[in-house]
């Protein structure tokens, strides 16, 4: 064979196995790249490279099966966010134990969620709180109860309402003390009209 033909074969292939190696290196820096970012939980940034990827060697199933977990993983962190949301409306409104109950949901999917660790811990604190006024307010009640300070209790029982999961079992109770109330005061009544006659 020519001598110049065999030079510019070998030239091709050379040429060949610096773009096939620039290639391999292109695509090693890529997966290097990608783990990181998933590790670092960077997920829109590692789909953006394992698409490059893909398009570098669309057999590579590694990178497709990369990209289906990073799916799973978005739906997961936007499922996350969707309850933390609701965590937070939920205390908004003063519904502790849902709240609490919603960033535990949280915290089975992500044990290290540190926003779902918080709300967790500052609602456990509330509800605590809120248990140890019921309990004040309950031996308040008992106390002003006994004594006949019917309006007293009324009111204690009015603050006990707004406290406890339900009220309507309160309101039974300031409808009764209501009514013992009118009746003492018609007795009362009743006995001035006859010390007066």
């Amino acid at each position: 064979l020519d001598h110049p033909a065999l030079e510019e074969a070998e030239k091709l292939n050379n040429q060949i196995d610096t773009l096939r190696n620039q290639r391999l290196d292109q695509v090693k820096r890529l997966k290097s790249e990608i783990s990181k970012l998933v590790k670092d939980e960077r997920l829109r940034e590692a789909e953006v490279k394992i698409r490059e990827l893909l398009e570098l060697d669309p057999d590579d199933q590694d990178a497709g099966n990369t990209l289906a977990e990073i799916k799973q993983q978005q739906d997961r962190n936007q499922r996350i966010r969707t309850m933390i949301q609701q965590a937070h409306q939920l205390l908004q409104k003063e519904r502790y134990e849902p709240a609490m109950h919603k960033a535990q949901e949280v915290l089975t999917l992500n044990p290290n969620h540190l926003e779902a660790k918080i709300i967790v811990r500052e609602t456990k604190k509330r509800i605590d709180e809120i248990n140890q006024q019921i309990k004040h307010l309950e031996n308040e009640i008992q106390k002003t109860d006994s004594s006949g300070d019917y309006a007293k209790t009324i009111e204690l029982l009015e603050k006990l309402k707004k406290l406890v999961k339900d009220p309507e079992s309160v309101d039974a109770l300031i409808k009764d003390m209501k009514a013992r109330q009118s009746e003492l005061e018609q007795i009362a009544r009743l006995l001035n009209d006859g010390q007066a006659a």
